[in-house]
């Protein structure tokens, strides 16, 4: 989905876009032999909101066509990990991330362009945070004098559990390598300390300080 929004992102004239059709938790698609799965509901979304996207729908199979089962479809783990990520980027101005897409902030570590291992990343347009998303787990390098402020606080954010983990405090200058926890997808957010910003997805971002 990351190829698709960065290719919009830069249109003119500039109007916000959404990912509408994605892939459907549960539903089983032309030359698969497994339904999707969770991890990629995830990916999908995360890709397409570090990229440029104003956000995205969810599909899911039961629930689209209503067939047996719907109802409990409507807790599935999709649906779930589709609340953490809403939770993660209420918690910090969304609006104002702008794509990584070359590389300035997130140096190394960010896979292959078109494939399942790519890492999308986006920043704030004052440098007060960044949110990367590693969709399966490794270790990224990125340019903290990118970071506004004179530290920065860096966290692990899980995504299929919504559970923050604090990394530490690192001065802004020079660059640092960071390496999650699993081979799972996480994303790696960065603030600047000054902020005083409560842990990604505590809560919404007018209501994250003291």
């Amino acid at each position: 989905t990351y190829t698709g929004a960065l290719t919009a992102y830069p249109q003119t004239p500039v109007m916000p876009f959404l990912l509408i059709e994605n892939y459907y938790e549960g539903e089983t698609y032309s030359g698969q032999a497994a339904p999707i799965s969770p991890a990629t509901v995830r990916a999908q979304a995360y890709w397409a909101n570090l990229s440029g996207a104003a956000g995205q729908m969810f599909g899911n199979r039961p629930l689209w066509l209503f067939a047996s089962g719907w109802q409990t479809a409507l807790n599935s783990v999709g649906a779930n990990d589709i609340m953490r990520v809403s939770a993660l980027f209420a918690s910090r101005a969304w609006t104002n991330l702008v794509p990584d897409s070359t590389h300035v902030v997130l140096t190394a570590g960010y896979g292959n362009y078109g494939d399942a291992t790519y890492v999308s990343a986006a920043r704030t347009t004052d440098g007060s945070t960044l949110i990367a998303y590693l969709p399966v787990g490794g270790t990224v390098t990125v340019n903290l004098n990118k970071i506004s402020g004179s530290q920065a606080r860096t966290w692990w954010y899980n995504p299929r559990t919504g559970h923050p983990s604090i990394i530490g405090d690192f001065p802004t200058n020079g660059s640092k390598s960071f390496c999650t926890p699993t081979k799972e997808d996480w994303a790696l957010v960065i603030d600047d300390v000054s902020l005083r910003y409560r842990a990604p997805g505590a809560a919404a971002l007018s209501e994250s300080r003291p």
